[in-house]
Parts: structure tokens; sequence; C-alpha cells
């Protein structure tokens, strides 16, 4: 029963968004980023559900010498899950450092893309952003990338 109430839970504590990479499975048989979570009390969290690489998606990116065709598969994989044209390219987790090279991975994303917007961004930027654009409809895919 506790974790049904967790949206009301984080509701009443401030807590808005929250990121996910295991255990929601595919709700309602569909696989994407957004989901909003909603408790028995009301209280609701916007959810960013991670890719199946999880926080690290976007690694393979940095020194890749195959980076075209890794870029082509994750962004195909990245869009299709896609609620709005904004999509987080994660890159990093929570138990090693930054890579070095990271702000040149946005100029690499963009030659390989180049009508994309690339940004850095936190967690929380990019989830107030989606908060208020879910129901907008932009033409120009921008991409955020994060590291933790």
């Amino acid at each position: 029963m506790l974790f049904r109430s967790l949206p009301d839970l984080a509701h009443r504590f401030g807590i808005a968004w929250g990121v996910l990479w295991r255990g929601l499975g595919r709700p309602g048989g569909v696989e994407r980023d957004l989901y909003r979570w909603r408790g028995p009390e009301g209280g609701s969290i916007l959810l960013h559900h991670l890719p199946p690489q999880g926080y690290e998606a976007g690694a393979d990116l940095l020194g890749a010498a195959d980076r075209p065709a890794r870029w082509a598969a994750l962004r195909d994989q990245l869009v299709q899950r896609a609620m709005t044209a904004e999509i987080a390219i994660p890159v990093g987790a929570d138990h090693h450092l930054p890579p070095a090279d990271l702000p040149a991975l946005a100029a690499r994303i963009g030659a390989l893309d180049p009508g994309a917007v690339v940004r850095f961004s936190s967690w929380a930027e990019y989830l107030d952003r989606k908060s208020t654009r879910l129901n907008s409809s932009h033409l120009v895919i921008s991409y955020a990338v994060f590291c933790l």
C-alpha cells in the first residue's frame, strides 16, 4: 500500500518529479519516457522513465569510432519513447566521475543531427520544461544531455 501512496507523499513534501530506471514495466503496454503517477489521495508526480541502458545510455557516444551508428540507434530508441519533442540523453551515473570530454558531446551530436538543438541541463530544468510542454507540439527536436 505504501508504494501506491508515494505520489501523495511526494506531493506533501513538494516533490514534483522523479527519475527512475527499473521497476516501472510498460504501463498500458506502452514504453515511453514520461508518466504521470497519481496516488489514491490525488497527489501526483511526473516520472521520467530511463531507457533500458539507464543512466549511461549516451555514454557510448563519447569516444566511439562508430558514433554515427550508435547515435542513430539511440536516437531512434529515445524518439520512439518520447512524449514531447525534447528528449533526454543521460550520460553518466552516480558511481563514477563525469566524463572529461562531456562538453564536446553536444557538438558531436549537433554534427550528427544538424537540425537539433543540443544543450546541457539538470534533471530539474529538464523536467520543469517537460511539465509545461506536455501538451505542446514542437517541430524541432531538442536534446538535453545529463551527467549525474
